[in-house]
């Protein structure tokens, strides 16, 4: 049985990297052994300093258990799940040079808008590069991640799309003649478009703007508007029951790798307005919805005012539910994965 030793995230804390986690060990069970080596952050400080040599405690203590795991098994795959941020680069070359030493083949899988992620640091850039060097397999969220990449590896990078379990998705949803429910999942961050939705929020008094996620200090000014309701994180069967009851997903995220949230909503069948950001444009097509440029309020309000002809809703949402069905569910995304471990 082929054995994959994997460096990724579990929970606590829920949500992104972890819950792909879970997912794939959920998928993979029988079908081939996989070791999962932890590397959460769980750093908890407001002291700088106290916080700094934790992470670096922690990265160190990651990095002696991965090349533990290989000395003491021999694996044939070595999976790098990264978020490509800052320390976290190195430590994942350093974890990925030492399977490469070994002739682990490598396949480096980056969860995020990689250019965003790395920014302008010239330091976390080159170790980036030297990441994807050892890498046998690059696979990346997107479009602009694979353009990235490509520039200074030309082959084996492929765009490896989050995944959804097809049980969860709809066979269709009900689209009512009017727009009263407009639905936001995410952290109340202002790089997730916050202040768009208040914006837009403003021109349709009528519509309830449904916000799924966790406050934060940057999200206090959203309490002012009437019809703004801020419901706090919630748990995945409750997002769904969220998602169900809406009329319209709403994404005006600056930044993004792939969207879970945008996911599930169009898994249900929930026309989307998005930015064009990370994969939205690559998942929604202007087909299963529309995309806008991120941070222009009025294209969001025109594109709501656009979407209030049920007939055009129903096309969108039926659209979105076969592309799931055809793109992001489980089976298909893992083993597309499947296939490069036995191909390394």
């Amino acid at each position: 049985m082929l054995k994959v030793i994997l460096l990724s995230p579990l929970p606590p804390p829920f949500g992104g990297i972890a819950r792909w986690t879970e997912d794939y060990l959920k998928w993979s069970d029988g079908k081939f052994e996989c070791k999962v080596v932890d590397n959460s952050k769980r750093v908890n400080s407001k002291n700088k300093i106290t916080m700094l040599f934790s992470q670096l405690r922690r990265n160190i203590s990651i990095i002696l258990n991965f090349k533990s795991g290989i000395k003491k098994s021999k694996y044939d795959v070595a999976h790098i799940n990264s978020s490509c941020s800052g320390a976290g680069v190195i430590r994942d070359f350093l974890c990925a040079n030492s399977a490469y030493k070994k002739n682990i083949p490598v396949l480096l899988h980056c969860h995020c808008n990689i250019k965003d992620q790395l920014g302008t640091n010239k330091i976390v850039n080159y170790f980036f590069k030297k990441l994807v060097a050892v890498s046998s397999y690059v696979l990346v969220l997107n479009s602009s991640s694979l353009d990235f990449v490509r520039k200074f590896k030309n082959e084996r990078v492929f765009i490896c799309p989050n995944f959804i379990d097809e049980s969860k998705m709809a066979s269709s949803h009900k689209i009512n003649d009017g727009i009263k429910s407009v639905l936001y999942v995410g952290h109340l961050y202002l790089s997730k478009g916050i202040k768009i939705i208040a914006e837009t929020a403003k021109k349709f008094p009528e519509i309830t703007f449904e916000l799924v996620g966790a406050e934060t200090g940057e999200s206090d000014f959203l309490k002012e508007y009437s019809n703004i309701r801020l419901n706090g994180a919630k748990s995945e069967s409750e997002v769904m029951e969220f998602i169900d009851k809406c009329d319209l997903f709403l994404f005006p995220s600056f930044s993004e790798g792939f969207s879970k949230a945008l996911l599930e909503a169009m898994s249900r069948g929930i026309p989307a307005i998005v930015s064009d950001a990370g994969a939205n444009r690559d998942m929604i097509e202007d087909k299963g919805g529309i995309v806008v440029p991120a941070g222009v309020p009025k294209d969001y309000a025109d594109a709501i005012n656009k979407m209030m002809d049920k007939n055009v809703r129903a096309v969108m949402s039926e659209w979105n539910i076969k592309k799931v069905k055809k793109c992001y569910t489980a089976n298909i995304v893992m083993e597309e994965i499947f296939d490069k471990y036995k191909e390394m």
